[in-house]
């Protein structure tokens, strides 16, 4: 039985009489298995039992055991290169575990396991464990930034200043993680050749995929930002316009 205490006697015999003897106490612990316990403290959004990230975000997890004195180590499942001093800042030995983006190694989509061990001097391995799941970004869609004109079966792509509108508009998009939000923007370079473009302007964020707008004389170059309800957000897609100015305006 365990958690007993037992006496082992060793005697030592000459010519039938005892000359020496010896006694040791040893007592069996009880195969004592640490309770561990994993939780986020930053970073990702959880749905269920699984933690799901962005490939470029970061997340933070601290865990806790039940015994005194527990050494915990970190496995990540499938290998995530995270000895990385740059993606495991806090390394892999602590109670603590941050993990910083962007994971270029792993797919999005595709679910990967976090493990934490736990041991003592006087315990057995205890564990515990997250599913990670790396969040796909929007995908599959067009942009396209095309002067209104009624009736109109092609996209037009030049314009007047001021007077003529053009719609930016996104279609196709595709993600499991709805609604998608888009933010859309612009930068303009002068008519002048020599002349830079000017810093982005972005709208505020919108839950609809298009947006009518006018815009000064110039190339204007056309953008969008297309985020997830988790965060995931798809590269940042440009389309230009060739807007000339207006009649009554300067070049």
């Amino acid at each position: 039985p365990m958690d007993q205490k037992y006496i082992f006697k060793v005697d030592v015999w000459k010519q039938g009489r005892v000359s020496s003897s010896a006694r040791a106490s040893v007592r069996i612990l009880p195969n004592i298995v640490p309770l561990i316990d994993l939780r986020v403290i930053s970073g990702g959004s959880t749905v269920g039992e699984v933690l799901y990230i962005n490939a470029a975000g970061s997340v933070s997890m601290n865990a806790s055991s039940s015994a005194i004195g527990t050494a915990f180590e970190w496995i990540l499942e499938p290998i995530w290169n995270a000895d990385n001093s740059e993606v495991a800042k806090s390394g892999l030995h602590s109670h603590f575990l941050v993990l910083d983006g962007p994971f270029y190694q792993l797919a999005p989509g595709s679910r990967y396991s976090i493990k934490v061990l736990g041991k003592s001097s006087i315990t057995t391995t205890g564990m515990a464990s997250l599913q990670v799941q790396i969040n796909a970004p929007p995908s599959n869609g067009l942009f396209s930034a095309c002067r209104k004109e009624a009736g109109a079966s092609t996209c037009v792509s030049t314009g007047k200043a001021i007077v003529d509108s053009f719609r930016l508009s996104c279609n196709g998009w595709v993600d499991s993680d709805l609604p998608l939000t888009y933010i859309f923007g612009y930068s303009v370079a002068s008519s002048n050749a020599s002349a830079t473009a000017s810093a982005d302007y972005w709208w505020e964020p919108m839950l609809d995929f298009a947006r009518d707008a006018v815009f000064p004389s110039g190339r204007v170059v056309t953008k969008v930002r297309i985020i997830d309800v988790m965060g995931a957000e798809a590269d940042v897609y440009t389309s230009d316009l060739f807007v000339s100015p207006a009649a009554d305006q300067p070049a």
